[in-house]
């Protein structure tokens, strides 16, 4: 490696060391929470009297918040992978200027 000043070395180390860490979360394949199985698991803790009327509710509540939030939750998706496609073009372009950096710095 070519001698580098303290903030060239930072982002050399920064950019090409080896991601200790999941770069891409969200790319994991993820299992949605169940109603029917949420639903078992906050009656466990209801009165038996009022579980009927209870999980009518939570349900209703459930339908409620799906139908709010999923266009939330797509355009962050929506959002998410294009942060994901700039980055790797970024990337990329950085690759592009080391490179053709180390050629002025390269006496042969």
């Amino acid at each position: 490696m070519p001698h580098l000043t303290d903030a060239e070395d930072r982002t050399y180390v920064l950019y090409w060391q080896p991601v200790a860490r999941d770069p891409f979360p969200a790319a994991k394949v993820h299992i949605p929470p169940d109603l029917e199985r949420v639903l078992g698991e906050r009656l466990a803790h209801v009165p038996r009297a009022e579980r009927a009327a209870y999980a009518r509710g939570f349900r209703a509540a459930w339908q409620l918040c799906a139908a709010v939030f999923t266009p939330y939750v797509r355009q962050w998706e929506a959002r998410w992978w294009s942060q994901v496609d700039e980055i790797h073009a970024l990337r990329a372009r950085v690759g592009e200027l080391m490179s053709r950096l180390s050629r002025f710095e390269d006496p042969g």
